[in-house]
């Protein structure tokens, strides 16, 4: 993944859409870390969120207060999701991954680490 600056219109020289991923995955981290805010089978529901539903949330808090173009919330919100997909064993989807019954939440923990460390070397 390319390195470019993103559209920001509040900063001249914001921050890089790979450092923006990063932190919204670690912000997904954050918002699961107790297995009481994790949830299967919706995205969220009264706090608590699935892994997609998580990095979803993530973006949106990372971004809240940039003035950023939709494509490069879109753009934030793929490149977040790709790093997840390629750290979940055996090729599933995300929603596949999190909402099978014997997973666990120490295992959706682990994606998000592996994630969050890929996303840190594309960032480089």
């Amino acid at each position: 993944m390319a390195k470019r600056k993103l559209k920001i219109t509040a900063k001249a020289n914001g921050p890089t859409l790979p450092s923006l991923v990063v932190a919204s995955l670690q912000t997904a981290r954050n918002l699961i870390s107790d297995e009481e805010n994790w949830g299967q089978l919706s995205l969220e529901d009264g706090g608590r969120y699935c892994l997609l539903g998580a990095v979803y949330e993530g973006s949106a808090l990372v971004t809240y207060d940039l003035a950023l173009t939709w494509d490069d919330r879109d753009d934030l919100e793929d490149r977040a999701q790709l790093h997840v997909e390629a750290s979940i064993p055996l090729s599933q989807s995300i929603t596949g991954f999190n909402d099978d019954p014997q997973r666990t939440h120490k295992q959706v923990l682990r994606v998000l680490d592996k994630a969050i460390k890929r996303a840190e070397k594309a960032a480089r």
